[in-house]
């Protein structure tokens, strides 16, 4: 039996420049996650949005566009080494 606890912190926030538009950073940090062999993973990612509605009426409805670069750490378990070892070349 494999041990399968996953969690995740994500954090938001924006900056409203004018009605439809805010500047935002997101992060994300993640526990132990086997299946992909990291044991921490942590992502920072500013970016612009666009609101389709203005953000007074954000609670009622949202619809919004949103581009980012950002930057992600991972800290895996083990390393891998594709190279061909020695004795595989004939």
């Amino acid at each position: 039996m494999t041990d399968e606890r996953d969690w995740r912190f994500n954090l938001a926030a924006a900056y409203t420049l004018a009605d439809h538009w805010s500047l935002g950073l997101s992060s994300l940090s993640s526990k132990p996650h086997p299946r992909y062999n990291q044991n921490f993973r942590g992502d920072l990612s500013p970016g612009i949005e666009y609101s389709l509605f203005p953000y007074e009426g954000a609670t009622r409805r949202s619809v919004t566009a949103r581009y980012g670069v950002g930057f992600t750490y991972r800290n895996y378990e083990e390393t891998t080494d594709d190279r061909p070892s020695t004795n595989d070349m004939t």
